[in-house]
């Protein structure tokens, strides 16, 4: 079975995240539960969107589709290994890909920096340094508008490389995925540090 392209399904990630209330949203009752849990496209999008390695078609739904596999994975699958096992190699992959074609040269600088998030979520250490130097180029050329967001960002991004450059992997994924700690990472841990 192919994948279908960004363009028909990270496309639908922007719309989505910008609409009040989907119409298949039930209506609040008068007694509230203490969690309203909405129905979400997100899963049946990442279903699709981890399948083989998706077509570039367009840069805005090459967007989406990295967003989508890279930070909504997060928060759908948080304390499951499935982001890190099925979203995030796949993301890394479609984000090369686009670096290589230079298509993320075509979208603004504050659309450029979510294709650098991949990188930074990676356990290896090539992909850190590949982060760093896009960030660093991303610092040096955006516009003064969104140059306090993309610095935030950066920030995060050197603090993740550290932790790499001294452990290889992140000591707070080591739980969920199955690894054991050494007694640096326990020590680490302890700090309260981690994403």
């Amino acid at each position: 079975m192919t994948t279908p392209s960004p363009a028909s399904t990270g496309n639908s990630v922007i719309p989505s995240t910008t609409s009040s209330r989907p119409a298949n949203t039930p209506k609040p009752s008068k007694r509230r539960p203490k969690y309203v849990r909405a129905p979400s496209p997100f899963p049946s999008l990442l279903n699709t969107a981890s399948r083989p390695q998706p077509s570039i078609r367009c840069l805005q739904g090459s967007l989406s589709l990295v967003i989508l596999l890279d930070q909504i994975s997060r928060n759908i699958y948080r304390n499951s290994p499935r982001c890190f096992v099925d979203a995030d190699p796949l993301a890394r992959k479609f984000t090369k890909a686009v670096f290589a074609r230079g298509f993320d040269q075509e979208l603004e600088m504050i659309e450029r920096v979510w294709f650098y998030m991949p990188l930074e979520h990676s356990e290896d250490k090539a992909d850190h340094e590949l982060c760093i130097t896009k960030f660093e180029m991303a610092v040096d050329n955006a516009p003064e508008i969104h140059l306090p967001f993309i610095e935030s960002m950066f920030k995060y991004a050197k603090d993740h490389k550290v932790v790499i450059d001294k452990f290889g992997r992140y000591p707070h994924r080591n739980r969920i995925l199955g690894r054991v700690n050494t007694p640096e990472e326990e020590e680490w841990l302890k700090t309260g540090k981690g994403w």
